[in-house]
């Protein structure tokens, strides 16, 4: 029941890659990620994102304008190393190619 008093281990995050993260941890995680997502559609922050997607919207003008602002941003924000690092996407893996 919500308040109940309850034993730390409950509070372990299950995760191969950080035996010391809990659901605090993850929740302010992603607590973290729903401010700066509204901050940035607001357009408190970002602004370094936006031009650089500016800038591939005119190296690329075949491409629908802004298509890459969404990579962009969880590129300059963090949001994939922090989704990495608790688990929620795989780690890459990059292959050679042989020549």
């Amino acid at each position: 029941m919500h308040g109940d008093s309850i034993k730390p281990k409950m509070l372990q995050y299950r995760s191969a890659v950080r035996d010391w993260l809990s659901q605090l941890i993850v929740a302010d995680l992603v607590f973290w990620e729903c401010v700066t997502r509204e901050l940035y559609s607001q357009k408190c922050i970002g602004t370094n994102a936006r031009a650089c997607s500016d800038h591939l919207d005119k190296l690329f003008p075949n491409k629908p304008a802004g298509s890459a602002e969404g990579t962009i941003a969880n590129w300059f924000l963090g949001y994939d190393k922090v989704h990495q690092s608790v688990g929620w996407l795989p780690k890459l893996k990059f292959k050679r190619n042989k020549p």
